[in-house]
């Protein structure tokens, strides 16, 4: 991946195979072979400016670790360092465009219930939609299947959109559904703020936000 900034257009655009392949690394030979578009899918209905990694130039994102209520370790979680409005686009789910599934498909989402999936393994520690953690008790994000013009071909991209606002310091989560390729996480929420971040933040504090912010976090963590 490079750190080049990449457009993915809307409905009447075309994006370049070179850009294409800086999100996915590899797409088959002919793009004209490609049959991977379902009933629901549709175009962006916006052009969405992203850094190589998928992750949108519009959010401020950071990883770090995240626990689970019972004390546990989820791992890295991404978290966001100011506020996402609803339907903000979060990012990109990039990786390898492939056709079986994987071995391991921890780092792997399936293109809707076509025989596609986007692979993320090869980005492991690194910052993307990817490392977005399942939350089934709470989560602020959904997975969108939509496609782009790629020279004379119609390719799959695979979206991470606000669900719901998104405070300063909250982590980010999905749902995933059986139309994706992941493995079933622990049926435990995690936790849905970087509590040691928040409480040291100077803005925050000096605003007056900080207790109003514990409210709601402590509300949406609880939220069976």
């Amino acid at each position: 991946m490079s750190e080049e900034t990449i457009v993915i257009p809307s409905e009447g655009s075309s994006m370049s195979r070179h850009d294409y392949e800086l999100l996915f690394d590899k797409i088959p030979a002919d793009l004209k072979d490609i049959d991977w578009k379902q009933e629901g899918s549709s175009f962006l209905d916006r052009d969405i400016t992203i850094a190589a990694n998928g992750v949108s130039k519009s959010v401020q994102l950071y990883m770090t670790d995240q626990r689970t209520l019972y004390g546990g370790t989820a791992g890295k979680g991404i978290a966001s360092r100011a506020e996402i409005p609803a339907k903000s686009i979060i990012g990109l789910y990039c990786g390898r465009l492939i056709d079986f599934q994987p071995d391991d498909p921890t780092y792997c989402t399936r293109v809707g219930t076509t025989k596609f999936a986007m692979d993320a393994s090869s980005l492991m520690g690194k910052l993307g939609v990817h490392t977005v953690n399942d939350n089934s008790a709470y989560h602020n994000v959904s997975a969108l299947l939509c496609h782009v013009c790629v020279e004379d071909a119609v390719l799959p991209v695979i979206v991470y959109e606000a669900s719901v606002d998104i405070r300063p310091f909250e982590f980010l989560s999905v749902a995933y559904e059986d139309d994706y390729w992941a493995d079933p996480f622990a049926c435990r929420p995690l936790v849905v703020a970087d509590f040691e971040t928040l409480l040291t933040d100077k803005e925050i504090t000096k605003e007056g936000k900080l207790t109003l912010a514990l409210q709601f976090f402590d509300k949406v963590s609880t939220k069976k």
